[in-house]
C-alpha cells in the first residue's frame, strides 16, 4: 500500500496554502507524510506543476489533470494500477497514527475502499480512505465521465464503512474561522 497525501488544492477559503499550515510545529504536509510513512511502502504527496518548488522532488507525484482530489487519486493509480492508496487530505489536523493504526486494523481489502462514516450525514469519508486496486476502472470511468466528487465514486460503491472512534479525526480546516476554532481549542 502507498501513501497519497493531497496538497495540489488552491486553498482558496483559506487564502493560503492548507499543506503548509502548522498545527504540529512543522508543515502540515511533512507531520502527515512522517506520521503516515511507516504505514505504506511509499507515500507521496499529490501536487500541482506550480508547486514543484514546496515539496522534495522524490515525494512529489504531479496531479496532470490539476482538477480537485479525484484527479490526485487517478494520477497515483496511473503510476501504480496494482497498490492500494491511503488517501488523506491536508487540511485534516486532527489525524495521527491512531487514526492510520485504526483503518489499517479494520481494512476489508474485499471491497473496494475502506472509509470512515461521516456520523453526520451517514456518507463515507473519501479523503481519509484506504482505495483498493479493484476500484481504479471505476475511478477513471467517472473521471472520464466527467465527474470529479471522489465522495460520488464511493458512497455508490461496495465499501467498508467503520464507524470512527475519534470524529475529531474527520474534521477539515478550510477557512480563517475555522482555523481561528482550532487554535482557541488547541492552546
Amino acid at each position: 500500500m502507498n501513501g497519497l497525501i493531497l496538497v495540489g488544492g488552491l486553498s482558496t477559503r483559506m487564502g493560503m496554502d492548507k499543506s503548509q499550515m502548522v498545527y504540529h510545529a512543522k508543515p502540515q504536509w511533512q507531520y502527515l507524510y512522517e506520521t503516515v510513512a511507516p504505514f505504506c511502502q511509499q507515500t507521496f504527496l499529490s501536487c500541482r506543476e506550480d508547486q514543484k518548488e514546496q515539496f522534495p522532488e522524490e515525494l512529489q507525484l504531479l496531479d496532470p489533470y490539476e482538477t480537485g482530489p479525484l484527479g490526485g487519486i487517478l494520477s497515483a493509480f496511473e503510476v501504480s494500477p496494482n497498490e492500494a492508496w491511503l488517501v488523506m487530505a491536508c487540511d485534516m489536523p486532527f489525524v495521527n497514527k491512531h487514526t492510520f493504526d485504526f483503518l489499517l486494523q479494520n481494512r476489508e481489502k474485499a471491497r473496494l475502499a475502506t472509509a470512515f462514516e461521516n456520523p453526520i450525514t451517514h456518507l463515507p469519508e473519501p479523503l481519509l480512505a484506504i482505495w483498493e486496486p479493484s476500484v481504479y476502472s471505476l475511478v477513471k470511468e467517472t473521471f472520464q465521465r466527467g465527474l470529479r466528487s471522489p465522495l460520488s465514486i464511493l458512497k455508490n460503491a461496495q465499501v467498508c464503512l467503520l464507524e470512527c472512534p475519534e470524529i475529531d479525526w474527520l474534521r477539515n480546516v478550510n477557512t480563517v474561522e475555522e482555523l481561528d476554532k482550532f487554535m482557541v481549542r488547541n492552546t
